[in-house]
């Protein structure tokens, strides 16, 4: 057994269809095979196969732009920005 050369092979491969921004399907697969064990004499093989739907909780992120354009940002954004100091200031106009 010790004189044996190591063959090993491991893979995985994914693949999503997105519905729309919140739901999409997948399928997966993953392939771990090798010629010597070193706990039994025999050689391992293992395939796992799954398959299901996606269900995203979170909103997407916003583009980092539109933060910064007139109306992009949220409503609470620039009331935090001025109540991290002691005194109120104006927000700037860009």
């Amino acid at each position: 057994m010790f004189n044996r050369a190591i063959k090993s092979v491991i893979g995985q491969l994914r693949l999503d269809y997105k519905l729309n921004e919140r739901l999409s399907f997948f399928t997966s697969v993953a392939l771990y095979s090798e010629n010597v064990n070193e706990f039994s004499q025999l050689p391992l093989s293992r395939r796992c196969y799954f398959g299901g739907l996606e269900i995203a909780l979170s909103r997407p992120r916003e583009p980092a732009h539109a933060a910064h354009e007139p109306g992009g940002g949220t409503a609470d954004s620039a009331d935090s920005v001025e109540s991290q100091g002691d005194e109120s200031h104006p927000q700037e106009e860009r």
